[in-house]
């Protein structure tokens, strides 16, 4: 789409700079040339897009080292989210370990003959 439009745009630049052959003068700070209306207006046309495809690859480089940051931070986060699933995992298999024992325990120890509930002789 556009490059379809940067062709169209192109070709009436063209038939612009063809249809307008005088020659112009132009000034830059002291100097003064004299030079063809249609190369000025194709070598404007030829900077400004030169111009614009250096701010656009400017714009894709910096965007490319933030791709790439980011990217590093997922790896960094998906490490430590895997860290912590372990030590999840180390934590439940202590926390049912004491259980089991203090069930353990609870079995061995049995309540005092004269508390109410207690099993009789």
């Amino acid at each position: 789409m556009f490059l379809m439009l940067g062709l169209l745009f192109a070709l009436l630049v063209a038939i612009f700079a063809v249809q307008n052959a005088q020659e112009v003068p132009i000034t830059i700070l002291v100097w003064t040339v004299a030079a063809p209306l249609s190369l000025v207006i194709l070598g404007t046309a030829a900077a400004g897009a030169v111009l614009a495809g250096l701010i656009g690859l400017v714009k894709q480089v910096g965007m490319g080292f933030r791709l790439r940051n980011v990217r590093a931070e997922k790896t960094r986060a998906e490490e430590e989210r895997k860290r912590l699933e372990g030590q999840v995992r180390l934590l439940e298999a202590e926390v049912r370990a004491l259980r089991a024992r203090k069930e353990e325990l609870e079995g061995k120890i049995s309540p005092p003959a004269d508390e109410p509930g207690s099993p009789g002789p």
